[in-house]
């Protein structure tokens, strides 16, 4: 039985996909279900090359339920490599988070918080997106709401401040600390900069700091991904990923390939807006449920 949360891309969409998908496998036009498959695996965000061999592999097959596991084993064997298990975080311990401007950043550090806090870790938040108002709102709202404390200061204060006085902080009290940063764009160079300058300052208390870095990337944002894990990790050493927002579209391709082409581990995935909605990434549950048919329609 397949874990609730790895339905996958969430209620209405996973419906939709999983009804394409059942339609799909119901047709006897084995010509039909190739192209229909290839397109269906374009809207997954698939890429090119990982589509094509998934569709010739399929259709080497006889029978539904060959096809569907072809299906399956192909995925897995491409994607586990980027799921292993998380390296423990000490305690006191440093999660980074990074990633562009409507990622889900900020939401992502409440969800890692309360994720923790299950775990009887003592937590901390950081309110390092000084560029933005609203994040730091956002965050200070999330805390209260957890019951944790938020390190911030003013509006356009300097980032590696916040994370160092946090960090301070975090350390007499024994917790562990996310951070959350700016959205930085690769093409803004200063935020760049000073995301560089965040991670300067940390090693040069410590060379251990950050403990995890972990990139947060748009599940929805296509190729726009595989870019931003690219110029992200010029910029800084990406221990992880986190794919969001896989509850409104039958999207994820990009990120998660995109993570696998630059060598870097698929921490979460999101699937919801509840706090519950973090869940540690699972190879073959991600396998299995992307290609498990709706009962209903088979």
């Amino acid at each position: 039985m397949l874990d609730d949360a790895y339905l996958m891309f969430g209620s209405d969409a996973s419906k939709i996909w999983k009804k394409k998908l059942s339609n799909l496998f119901r047709s006897q036009d084995d010509g039909v279900t190739k192209q229909a498959l290839e397109e269906l695996l374009f809207e997954a965000d698939f890429p090119y090359d990982v589509i094509e061999t998934l569709v010739t592999k399929a259709s080497k097959k006889n029978g539904k339920e060959q096809k569907i596991q072809s299906l399956i084993d192909e995925t897995l064997s491409r994607i586990q490599n980027v799921s292993t298990p998380i390296e423990p975080v000490p305690t006191p311990g440093l999660i980074l988070l990074l990633g562009v401007n409507g990622a889900g950043k900020t939401t992502t550090a409440a969800k890692l918080a309360h994720h923790f806090l299950k775990q009887n870790r003592r937590v901390m938040l950081a309110a390092a997106d000084t560029f933005r108002a609203g994040a730091i709102d956002q965050l200070k709202v999330w805390a209260d709401r957890l019951g944790v404390q938020c390190v911030a200061k003013e509006r356009g204060s300097d980032p590696a401040a916040v994370v160092y006085q946090a960090w301070q902080m975090a350390k007499q009290d024994q917790s562990l600390l996310i951070a959350d940063t700016a959205g930085r764009l690769g093409n803004q160079l200063p935020l760049m900069q000073q995301l560089e300058k965040v991670v300067r300052v940390l090693k040069k208390e410590d060379p251990a700091l950050p403990h995890q870095s972990w990139l947060v990337l748009d599940g929805t944002s296509g190729q726009n991904a595989a870019l931003q894990a690219k110029q992200f990790s010029e910029a800084v050493d990406i221990t992880g990923t986190i794919i969001t927002k896989l509850d409104g579209t039958a999207k994820g391709g990009a990120a998660l390939f995109g993570s696998l082409d630059m060598k870097i581990p698929v921490r979460f995935i999101s699937v919801g807006e509840g706090l519950e909605d973090l869940k540690e990434f699972d190879a073959q549950e991600f396998s299995k449920s992307l290609f498990t048919l709706l009962d209903e329609t088979v």
